[in-house]
């Protein structure tokens, strides 16, 4: 059986806000160029 409570908009807004969270410190830790650090 499916939980559809887990496809609420309030935890798939919180999965979108993780996801560019985890995305975001990725970035920075491999020292990747982003929008606001240009260092090169």
């Amino acid at each position: 059986m499916v939980d559809w409570t887990i496809l609420s908009p309030t935890f798939l807004t919180a999965i979108v806000e993780w996801v560019v969270a985890v995305v975001a410190v990725y970035a920075t830790g491999f020292g990747l160029p982003t929008k606001t650090s240009r260092r090169s």
